[in-house]
């Protein structure tokens, strides 16, 4: 079972951007106000170190992956499995709030019970498709979703008015930094991947290149995203839950190509659910090792339950949840950013003594 370059990136791209594009503009708005655009851009500079830190990593610990490498490290890997177990179990529950918020928007009459369950059935169906499948279907599917994204970020372009984007710097650089840092946090989903699957890509060198591109592509679709500044203003797009979901409203091409929420709404889901099952991917992954389990995609339902319960019944509202984002934002760049260099330095060590 192999996949290739293509198909990792789309992987990539989806992991990060099916929810990044709906909820982190808003976010950066509110920290870095009209300088949102200077925070993408640094979290991108940071971006291709990270690409070098997961493409060195897994360079040099091909044909593993990062479950069998840790799982080789005795008690301190799987200590480490259990902290990464942990973490990507409740980065699934704040991914499955998030698309059940947006389906909300669309579905108000729709309870957000059903909504979930219906999202895990389809989960499930991809789990136990398997990996090469889902990719196959990541590559077939992403494209055109990044180009719905493109039409709507196309049409702001031409409603901005740049003028909101100044002075430069107003608030000084800390706000940047902050804002830049909800951006790496987001970037740091593609570890993920070195988890379950960056090993059945056979050309590990290649994963560097990669990775950068899909930093890139994202970069531009963030760029995209807080074209709202533009459009609505620092103060105004700083006070919207979901500025990208009000982009996609005022898009009126030739009084043809408008109400684009059904549309957008379905690519939103598509990704949400993409993510959502790679996410299952390395946690079943890790489960195996930790449980040392052999039919453990049975596992998926009860992981699946309880993520469900703790998503819909965890956060009393939009509020509180994004209170629990920038709280969780220093965790996930502890595992996502720091370990990940302690191996890469302590593998490049190692070699050094060999």
């Amino acid at each position: 079972m192999k996949i290739t370059g293509l198909q990792l990136f789309y992987m990539q791209v989806v992991i990060i951007l099916s929810t990044v594009d709906v909820f982190l503009p808003s976010i950066i708005a509110k920290d870095s106000g009209p300088d949102a655009w200077l925070a993408i851009l640094i979290a991108f500079i940071f971006g291709i170190f990270m690409a070098w830190i997961y493409g060195n990593i897994l360079n040099k610990i091909y044909p593993d992956n990062m479950t069998t490498f840790l799982k080789k490290r005795g008690f301190a890997g799987k200590i480490l499995l259990c902290l990464y177990f942990y973490l990507y179990f409740i980065l699934t529950v704040v991914v499955m709030r998030e698309i059940s918020e947006l389906m909300l928007v669309f579905l108000p009459q729709t309870p957000m019970l059903a909504i979930s369950l219906l999202m895990q059935l389809v989960i499930f169906y991809g789990l136990f498709s398997g990996v090469a499948t889902m990719a196959k279907a990541t590559e077939v599917l992403a494209p055109i979703g990044i180009g719905a994204l493109a039409i709507v970020a196309g049409y702001a372009l031409t409603k901005t008015d740049f003028g909101n984007f100044k002075p430069i710097l107003a608030n000084g650089f800390f706000p940047v930094v902050k804002g830049s840092f909800d951006i790496i946090n987001f970037f740091g989903d593609t570890l993920v991947l070195l988890f379950f699957a960056a090993n059945l890509f056979d050309k590990p060198q290649k994963l560097f290149r990669i990775f950068i591109l899909g930093y890139f592509v994202i970069t531009i679709a963030l760029l995209g995203g807080v074209l709202g500044i533009g459009v609505f203003g620092a103060k105004t797009a700083a006070s919207m839950e979901m500025i990208a979901l009000e982009m996609v409203r005022i898009v009126n091409i030739a009084d043809f190509l408008k109400n684009l929420d059904s549309i957008m709404l379905g690519v939103w889901a598509i990704g949400g659910v993409l993510k959502l099952t790679f996410f299952y991917f390395g946690l079943l992954e890790i489960l195996k090792v930790i449980a040392n389990v052999k039919n453990i995609k049975l596992h998926a339902l009860p992981l699946g339950i309880i993520g469900v319960m703790i998503a819909l019944y965890g956060f009393k509202d939009l509020g509180e949840f994004f209170s629990y984002l920038g709280l969780l934002t220093y965790f996930t760049l502890i595992f996502s950013l720091l370990i990940p260099i302690i191996i890469v330095f302590r593998l490049r060590s190692l070699q050094k003594g060999h």
